[in-house]
This record gives structure tokens, sequence and C-alpha cells, in this order.
């Protein structure tokens, strides 16, 4: 690497006269933010000894395109979003194969949630996963049969043409994106570092790929690599979430007065958060922001408050059409996005700018209370000390045949409902006693959030996103404080 001949450790080859080529996938908004908004990117770019090959599906577009402008940096065109039907059949196979290693509470769950919002899934994909499991060998049938019966050979021909030494899975094979690429790194047997973005992903979601290192939060995450993945020890190294820097680094949250100018706020008013669900996870989300809107007008709340709600980036505008008028209630999105698209393809035109990732900040950093029904946002309002209040019923009269209680019950979330760290609503009296408990007494929980926090994200001192970049950079061969010596230099 470099301008030497050096031995990379990843690869275990000698790379002469060129950088090393890594690519750098970016399936969706999230990875964006990851790497974008955090110090992830100026540390992964600090050494010319790397090439970094992006790959994103926002790739064309001149203002996405802007923001990675670096002597370091190529972008190219994710080649494809989704796999084809066929190749889309076994992949959701093998994740019911995944499935069936959970345990069995989670797996029911997850499965009762498929029945509604994946019929196919749970109606065909499933039970043929389950006659296939008796027959001893059939998962690597399907194995076989992706990397040969189902291979991309457009896909093959354009990363050819990248001429890389490994790669980096920004989401470690859990979005779709990802996966043609995964393959494609198995099949020329480059290196693959996997970055598992979120907490649930392991537990819940199920990556059919294995990478050869993967970087996670905390403990738990461990657990669920070797336990469901087979993963060694030394092959899963912790770092905390990058993303959750911002809120233990430096630079302070602007003040209330400003926060309530800039959004139309009311100053004399107790401000209430609530953070959506996409509809895949519960179809009722509005009804929340109605209930909470009626106390607020009747004053039946232990203070005058108001309702600002934050919709998911895979979340559906138009269902919260007839809110927006209702009284010291705000409606906003998450953010920018790329490209006007239907909510469930928004995920992967969402280009979070970083005023946007602060804005999120400064909206539970102002917060008295933050309501969520089984979300990530409670772990970065614990970060905050905010009180958290957690959705645990299906309002009378809606139609969603799942209980959203059950998500609590989840392998992921078991550790939040353990802490004592938030408050359970399990129906509508529950709720207004929540909110009114947090108005009034927000120092409760106190300890247990932090607790929880310090748990869940293991390092807390803001330096995550460095400490993901040593690792890349260690698995690439790179030591990072020479990186670090050669800026400096």
């Amino acid at each position: 690497m470099g301008a030497k001949a050096s031995r990379s450790i990843a690869t275990g080859k000698t790379v002469a006269e060129r950088p090393m080529r890594v690519i750098y996938t970016l399936a969706d908004g999230q990875q964006v933010a990851a790497l974008l908004r955090t110090e992830l990117f100026h540390a992964l770019t600090q050494t010319p000894r790397i090439r970094w090959l992006l790959l994103s599906p926002l790739a064309d577009q001149p203002g996405f395109r802007r923001q990675f402008e670096h002597p370091h940096v190529e972008l190219h065109r994710l080649p494809r979003l989704v796999p084809p039907f066929f190749d889309r059949q076994i992949e959701f196979l093998r994740r019911e194969f995944i499935h069936q290693r959970l345990d069995a509470e989670t797996a029911r769950i997850l499965h009762r949630r498929a029945r509604v919002v994946e019929p196919k899934r749970y109606w065909v994909h499933r039970p043929l996963a389950k006659l296939l499991s008796w027959l001893p060998g059939s998962e690597s049938a399907l194995i076989w049969m992706q990397h040969h019966l189902t291979r991309a050979k457009d896909v093959e021909k354009f990363l050819d043409t990248l001429k890389a030494d490994a790669v980096v899975l920004g989401s470690g094979a859990v979005k779709f994106p990802d996966v043609p690429v995964a393959r494609y790194a198995r099949l020329r047997r480059l290196p693959t570092f996997g970055i598992i973005h979120s907490w649930d992903n392991l537990a819940i979601k199920g990556p059919t790929h294995k990478c050869d290192r993967i970087a996670v939060w905390n403990r738990h995450m461990v657990e669920h690599a070797q336990t469901l993945f087979g993963y060694r020890p030394d092959q899963v190294v912790v770092t905390g979430p990058g993303h959750f820097d911002i809120y233990k680094q430096a630079k302070n949250p602007i003040s209330r007065e400003q926060f309530f100018a800039q959004t139309g706020l009311d100053p004399g008013r107790k401000l209430i958060t609530y953070t959506t669900m996409p509809p895949m996870s519960l179809n009722f989300s509005a009804h929340f922001v109605h209930q909470i809107a009626e106390w607020i007008q009747s004053d039946a709340l232990a203070f005058p408050c108001q309702l600002l709600v934050r919709l998911h980036p895979q979340d559906d505008p138009t269902l919260y059409a007839g809110c927006e008028s209702l009284p010291h209630v705000h409606i906003e999105r998450p953010g920018r996005y790329r490209d006007q698209v239907s909510w469930r393809q928004a995920i992967y035109f969402y280009d979070p700018s970083e005023a946007d990732v602060e804005h999120l900040r400064d909206t539970l950093y102002h917060s008295d209370v933050v309501i969520n029904l089984a979300s990530t946002i409670t772990l970065e309002a614990s970060a905050l000390d905010r009180p958290i209040v957690n959705l645990a019923y299906n309002p009378p009269g809606t139609n969603w045949p799942v209980s959203v209680a059950d998500y609590y019950r989840l392998t992921h979330y078991r550790p939040v409902t353990q802490s004592g760290a938030v408050r359970l609503a399990c129906s509508p009296e529950e709720l207004r006693e929540a909110i009114d408990e947090a108005l009034c007494r927000p120092e409760l929980r106190r300890e247990q959030r932090r607790q929880l926090y310090a748990d869940m994200v293991t390092f807390t001192d803001g330096r995550c996103a460095v400490r993901l970049a040593d690792a890349i950079l260690e698995f690439l061969g790179e030591s990072p404080s020479a990186a670090a010596s050669r800026e400096a230099a």
C-alpha cells in the first residue's frame, strides 16, 4: 500500500505501488449520516494509503456528490436496491432459517407481525423454510443457489471495474442494497468488514452474509453475533454507535429560547415530543397525536403543553393530514430527502444534513418528555437524561391485529424494559399518568437512564466513531496511530 509495497493484515497479500482500494457501501440515509455526520469520514480519509470507493443509490445527484469531495474518495452508484425476484425469495428463505435460531418468544412475535406486514413471508417462506430445515444441507444448498444460479453478472461486471482490495459493508449486509456487494466480495475472496448499524440488526433482522469482522455497539450484540451467527470472539469488535457521539461531544445544543423561536413553539408551554414509527410497524400513530392533543386542549395534563410530532424517515406524512390543524400540535419530517418517493423507498433517498442531525439532538434536549414505541430514540433520550414514555397498547377502536406490547419482549429491547429507565404506558389512562409524572418529577429514573445508556452504547465519551474508524483501519492493515502521525506531519 502507498508508495512502497506492504502487507495487508486483512488480505494477507502484498499490494504495491498504489493505494489500497476499499469499497464502502452506503445503502441508505442512515449509513450516510453515520459516515458523514460523525468523525468517521475524516478519520478514514486522513491516510493516502487507502482510496475509498463509496457506493450509494444517490451517487448521481450533484448535491449529494459534493458532500464527499475528497482526493481519497470516489463515489459510484450502488448497483441495485432490491434483488431480482428469484434471488429475493432465496434471501427471504435464508432469513427465515435465521429466525428459527431466535429465542421462542422473539420468533413468535416476529411471525405474528409478518402475518400482517409481510403475509407472503408468513404463508410461503416461513413454512417452506421450516420444511427445508428437516433436510440435511438445505441451508447450504440455498447458499449454493445464490452464488451460482442467481448471480448478478451485471453487478459483478461493474464491481470488477473498481478493482477493489477489500469491502466495508455500511449495514453489515442487513439492508438489501448491501447483499449483492457482499456476495461479490465472497466470490472474489475480498476481506469484508461489516458495520452493524443498529442494536436490533443481529437480534431480529438477521443478515445472511457473514463478514470476516464486524463492529457492534455492546456486549448484548456480541452475544447475538456469537450465538446466532457463529462469529468467533476475535471477529467481533465493540466500538459503540458513532452516530450517538453528538450527544456527548463538546458542542452544546442551542438555547431553549432559540430552539422554540426556530421551530415556532410556544416558550410558555412544556414540550412533549412524540417520535413515530413507519406504517409497517403499526397503522395508528396518528391516534396518539389526537389523544394527546385532546388532553392539551382540555388542560387535562399537569402543565400547559404542546406536542411536537417527529415523523420516522419511512413514515407516511399523509397519515397525519388531519393532525396539522390541531391546536398546539407541530408536525415535522426528520430532514432532507434527495427525491420524492413512496414512504417504503424513502430511506434510500434520505440524506440528513448536519443541521438535521443537530436539530434532532436539540429537539430531545429541550423536550420535557419523549414518547415513542420501542424505538432507538429511547436510548438517545437517555443520553440527554430526558424522561421517556414507551407506548405499549393498541388504542380502542384500532384494527392492527398485532399487540404493540409484544415489541417490548423482543430480544434487543428486553434490557430496556427490565432497566426501569422508561415508563411503559399500557392504556390511555396510564399514558396520561406517565406524561404527568415526567412533567412533575423529571428526576425519576435518572440513574436508571444513565445505566441503560452506558450498557447499550458501551462508550459514553463521544468517540465511538473514532473507535470504529480505528477498527476498520486496523482490519485493513493500516495502523490508526501511524495514519494520525502522517496527518500531523
